[in-house]
């Protein structure tokens, strides 16, 4: 710990203004890799002092209680440092990367995520794999890959996809003391994506009517500070606009319809299934829309890399080609397969495992 403390003291003392661009981006980048190397050794430690059970030796309760008290910790910190150590115990290939600085502490998580109970074993099948996929992706990328890993594994085990969170959705609006309402709830990740798709169209339309107005009154020297309206006001008023058009539909009004797009390539399809802004669902998840009056669209890639193209019934000619383009579309759903990258194809992702 000396040798530990004298290494900080020195870094300490390293001005940053006495640094070029290129020594200071050097010196970032090498201390976020080295505190991927202390949390290895740190989680290294922590597991064994938790497994012996060293913390109920001044009588307490649990091993979060007391490292939160003794190292000045929240105790959300202390269980997300327990939680790490314990589950990159049984990750030794991640837990290895992690020392070598290839992996960073967020993606460790990640991976630990995947360590669920049920798929345990298929996760040290495929751990080795899984660090390979990781290499060179960014975050989001490497999240995307480990949740479709997860789908696969579920499906192995027949166990129902993490995605179908259908049954689990829930709203609470209760009136306050004061006569205010608190919402509260979560939503499935199909009518999530529904909902949220509509809240943010019309909050962009509240963002440009504060700009318009804002301009309207303060000329081109208007700024953010002469909105009137915060972004969570903005966000709060059409959940408000949204009741309002809903008790004005008209009773019969044909309800927007989802959009499917399907990309087919030559070779064998690889289990892709996501909307339209990236959220991985189960493939089970689209079937309910396929019993629905439903715009599509499909393309297929040959073996050359022509490609084709069909628009399903309900849709308007010129209007199909993509969720974007697509009037109808509320919902936009991806199957892409691991084929040349192609117009066609060119919502394919960085490779992917496969659990089976």
């Amino acid at each position: 710990m000396e040798s530990l403390g004298r290494a900080i003291d020195e870094l300490a003392a390293t001005e940053p203004d006495g640094l070029s661009d290129d020594q200071l981006h050097e010196l970032v980048v090498g201390l976020e890799r080295e505190e991927s190397r202390l949390a290895a050794l740190r989680a290294r430690h922590l597991a064994a002092w938790d497994a012996r059970r060293v913390w109920a030796s001044d009588g307490s309760k649990t091993a979060a209680a007391r490292l939160a008290r003794e190292c000045d910790l929240s105790a959300m910190t202390a269980r997300r440092e327990l939680k790490r150590a314990r589950k990159l115990r049984t990750m030794p290939a991640t837990a290895a990367a992690l020392a070598a600085g290839k992996v960073s502490v967020d993606q460790a998580d990640l991976l630990a995520h995947a360590n669920q109970p049920g798929i345990a074993h298929l996760f040290a099948r495929d751990e080795h794999l899984l660090l390979d996929n990781l290499a060179g992706l960014r975050f989001p990328s490497a999240l995307r890959m480990v949740k479709y890993w997860l789908q696969q594994a579920q499906e192995e085990i027949d166990k129902p996809p993490a995605s179908c969170q259908h049954d689990g959705r829930h709203l609470n609006a209760m009136r306050t003391i004061w006569d205010s309402v608190d919402v509260r709830g979560l939503l499935d990740p199909m009518g999530g994506t529904e909902f949220l798709s509509e809240l943010e169209r019309l909050e962009q339309a509240e963002f440009e009517a504060d700009w318009a107005e804002a301009r309207a009154e303060h000329g081109p020297q208007a700024s953010a500070e002469h909105l009137r309206r915060s972004a969570e006001q903005r966000r709060a008023d059409p959940l408000v606009e949204m009741a309002r058009r809903s008790r004005a539909m008209p009773r019969g009004a044909r309800l927007p319809r989802p959009l499917i797009t399907i990309l087919a390539g030559y070779e064998a399809f690889a289990r892709i299934c996501e909307l339209a802004e990236g959220t991985v669902v189960a493939p089970g998840e689209v079937i309910p829309l396929l019993g629905r009056p439903t715009s599509s669209a499909s393309c297929s890639t040959g073996p050359r890399g022509s490609s084709t193209s069909a628009c399903g019934s309900g849709s308007s000619p010129g209007r199909c080609g993509g969720p974007s383009r697509c009037a109808t579309a509320t919902v936009s759903i991806a199957r892409a397969a691991t084929c040349p990258p192609t117009a066609a194809t060119s919502t394919t992702s960085s490779p992917m495992p496969r659990a089976g």
